[in-house]
C-alpha cells in the first residue's frame, strides 16, 4: 500500500485524491496511483498502453491475470464456457443446498457470517467445480489467503498447495473426471497441451478467483444491509431488487480495491506524463465512489440504475468468475432474508483483512432470529 489508508474506510481519502490529484506519483513506492472513474476505467480497459504483463514471481506468473491478448485470450477461452452465466446458473440448486446445510447447523442465535458462511460457501463451490475434496476446504482457504497476502505470506504453505494440486493432477491423468482439472488436462493452446506449470497456475488462479472476491462480497453485503436498515426492509418487501442490490454492494464496498498495471508506452493521463515501464495502480474502490460518475456516490442506493461500476475490472481482463460471484452473493443474501425475520450486528470491533488491495473484514458476527 503506497498510502496510510484506513482499511475500513478509505473513501474519504479517495475523495480528497480525486479532487486534488487524480493521477499521483508516490515517490516512496515509485507507483502512479489513479483515482478518478474515467482514468481508472482507461487503465483497466486499454491493455495496449497499460499492460498486465508486469513483473511477477511465483505460481501466478504467466497466467491470464499476467498476460495481454492474444496469449491472454487463448488461455481464457479454455475455461470461459464453464464460467459463462448460463452454465453458472445451473449451479443454483447446489449453492442453495450448501447455504441451507450450513444454516441448518447454526447453534444458538449468533453466527459469524465470515467464518461460517462467506468462506465455506464459495470455497466449496469452486472446489466442486475443480474436482477437489470438500473436506480440504480450510486448507484451500489458508493456502490462497497466504498467496494473496490476506494472511502472512508463507513459502511453506505455497509449497503445500503445489504438492497437493500436483497429486490431484497426477490422479486425473490416469483417471479423468467431469471437472475443470480434467478439462484443462485435455485442453490445447495452438496445438500444444498446457505445461505442468501453466496447469498449476491456472488451477491456483481459479481457486483464488473462486473464493476471495466472493467471500468479501458476501461479508460486505451483510454489513452494508445491516448498516442501512431502510434498504434491508425495502429488499425484504421486494425481493426482485436483489439483483440491483448486489451491484450496489459491489460498487459501494468493492471486494477488490485496486489493480496493478505497467505502462507499455509513454502515455499521458489527466495531464500527467507516465513513462514506459512505470508501475500503475488503478484504484477501483475510488472509481466506484466518484461523484462525477455516480450521483450521491457515498450513499447506498439499493436500486441504483444505471450502475456501471468497475468492481470486476473492465475490458479483456473483466473477472472470469464475476457471474459465479454474483450468483453466490444473491443466493446467500436471499436465503438469509428468507430464513430470518430479524438480523442485527453484534457489538464488535471489526478487523479488516490485511491485504490493502482487498476490502473485507476477518469476522462479522450477527444476531439472527
Amino acid at each position: 500500500m503506497p498510502f496510510n489508508l484506513d482499511p475500513l474506510n478509505p473513501f474519504p481519502f479517495y475523495s480528497i485524491m480525486r479532487k486534488r490529484s487524480p493521477v499521483y506519483f508516490d515517490e516512496k513506492s515509485e507507483i502512479w496511483n489513479v483515482f478518478s472513474y474515467t482514468d481508472v476505467r482507461k487503465v483497466l480497459w486499454d491493455y495496449k498502453n497499460f499492460s498486465s504483463e508486469f513483473e511477477m514471481d511465483g505460481i501466478l506468473k504467466g497466467t491470464i491475470i499476467n498476460l495481454d491478448p492474444p496469449a491472454h485470450d487463448k488461455l481464457r477461452a479454455l475455461v470461459s464456457d464453464p464460467f459463462s452465466p448460463n452454465n453458472v446458473g445451473q449451479l443454483s440448486n447446489r449453492i442453495k443446498d450448501i447455504v441451507n446445510e450450513i444454516l441448518n447447523n447454526v447453534k444458538g442465535n449468533e453466527i459469524d457470517i465470515i467464518s461460517e458462511l462467506a468462506i465455506p460457501v464459495p470455497v466449496r463451490v469452486i472446489a466442486n467445480l475443480l474436482g477437489l475434496r470438500e473436506e480440504d476446504l480450510w486448507k484451500f482457504k489458508d493456502w490462497t489467503d497466504s498467496l494473496v497476502g490476506v494472511n502472512d505470506y508463507s513459502t511453506d504453505k505455497i509449497t503445500e498447495l503445489i504438492e497437493y494440486l500436483s497429486e490431484i493432477i497426477a490422479e486425473r491423468k490416469t483417471e479423468p473426471k467431469k471437472d475443470l482439472i480434467s478439462l484443462l488436462l485435455c485442453s490445447t493452446v495452438d496445438g500444444e497441451k498446457l505445461t505442468e506449470k501453466q496447469l498449476l497456475g491456472f488451477i491456483v488462479l481459479l481457486l483464488i478467483a473462486g473464493n476471495e472476491t466472493t467471500t468479501n462480497l458476501i461479508g460486505n453485503g451483510v454489513l452494508t444491509l445491516l448498516e442501512n436498515k431502510n434498504s434491508l426492509y425495502e429488499l425484504k418487501k421486494d425481493k426482485q431488487k436483489m439483483t440491483t442490490a448486489i451491484e450496489e454492494i459491489l460498487r459501494y464496498r468493492s471486494p477488490v480495491q485496486g489493480m496493478f498495471r505497467v505502462a507499455k508506452n509513454d502515455v499521458e493521463l489527466s495531464g500527467k506524463k507516465i513513462k514506459k515501464g512505470s508501475a500503475v495502480l488503478a484504484w477501483i474502490g475510488s472509481a466506484n465512489r466518484d461523484e462525477n460518475q455516480f450521483p450521491n456516490a457515498d450513499k447506498f442506493i439499493i436500486d441504483r440504475s444505471p450502475n456501471p461500476h468497475l468492481a470486476f475490472g473492465s475490458g479483456v481482463h473483466t473477472c472470469l468468475g464475476a457471474p459465479l460471484a454474483r450468483l453466490e452473493g444473491k443466493i446467500v443474501l436471499s436465503t438469509l432474508l428468507e430464513r430470518f425475520s430479524n438480523m442485527e450486528l453484534v457489538d464488535q470491533r471489526l478487523e479488516p483483512i490485511t491485504n490493502g488491495l482487498f476490502y473485507g473484514v476477518k469476522s462479522l458476527k450477527i444476531y439472527i432470529s
